[in-house]
């Protein structure tokens, strides 16, 4: 015996009817069994009644924007801390501004630990510069170059110079028993090869 059975399901909402089989038979009883507890895609349109809401757009903006704002706060902390500590550390005299003696060149020159060679200048080897210059340097209590000052040499290798030398380091030197604060002169020769 064979049987046409349609089913009609409306998914809005959320019934279906069985016709065209005699209701009873175990066959349309199984149908509407399932018909009943079958699953429908959800309707994520918005009905008529409902007001606008955040949407997961207006969510995902609150978060990022929170957590811009707490950034910012947190931040502003950090800094304002910063500005805290400093006030309270006590403001050290500069003694690299005033060396205490004039070294000679040959005794400094003995007292490098480290030294940095110049980079030759691409654009003064194309014009063929070459030459000496003469730098006044002041040699912190730690070693550390801290004041540069060009004496003499040509103007095209003078930055070279001084970018090499501020990063010499030298032995401190002793005046009565303490570290002080030295001048001295630094010459770098400059010469192309031939």
């Amino acid at each position: 015996m064979r049987c046409n059975v349609a089913v009609r399901a409306d998914a809005r909402a959320g019934a279906a009817t069985v016709s065209g089989a005699v209701v009873g038979t175990p066959v349309v009883a199984d149908l509407e069994a399932q018909v009943v507890n079958a699953v429908y895609p959800p309707d994520f349109g918005r009905s008529t009644g409902s007001k606008p809401g955040f949407g997961i757009r207006g969510i995902l903006t609150f978060v990022i924007l929170m957590i811009v704002v707490a950034a910012m706060m947190e931040w502003w902390r950090w800094e304002q801390g910063w500005t805290e500590l400093e006030a309270q550390v006590p403001a050290r005299e500069t003694l690299s501004s005033k060396p205490q003696l004039k070294v000679p060149p040959d005794v400094m020159q003995r007292r490098i630990t480290h030294q940095v060679a110049p980079d030759y200048p691409e654009a003064a080897r194309r014009a063929g510069v070459q030459g000496t210059v003469l730098l006044d340097a002041v040699v912190s209590v730690e070693g550390a170059v801290t004041q540069l000052n060009v004496i003499n040499g040509p103007e095209a290798l003078s930055p070279a110079a001084i970018e090499a030398v501020r990063w010499w380091r030298y032995e401190p030197y002793i005046v009565n028993g303490e570290r002080a604060t030295v001048g001295t002169t630094i010459s770098l020769k400059f010469r192309l090869p031939n």
